[in-house]
């Protein structure tokens, strides 16, 4: 089963454990995640520029459970254009 730990910034004000974990299960199967499926996909803008973003998907079902930005490419790709802008 896979576990998620979140990290509580404020817990140790209390004197409680930062870290709290989590089971988790796919909502749509109700299998238990021990690993997901990551596949690259393109996000638009709407106006001209395209991110580079992920999608989490069961490896079960195969229902994307979550879509978000890939942060490494992201990067990568915002350096590649700043280079490229700044050559002409």
């Amino acid at each position: 089963m896979l576990r998620l730990t979140v990290l509580d910034p404020k817990a140790h004000l209390n004197g409680g454990n930062m870290a709290i974990t989590h089971s988790s299960v796919c909502p749509h199967c109700k299998q238990p995640l021990s690993s997901l499926q990551i596949e690259k996909v393109k996000i638009y803008d709407g106006i001209s520029h395209v991110l580079t973003g992920m999608t989490l998907a069961c490896p079960g079902c195969h229902n994307v459970l979550n879509v978000g930005f890939d942060y490494t490419s992201t990067k990568e790709d915002i350096a590649a254009t700043v280079v490229k802008w700044l050559k002409g």
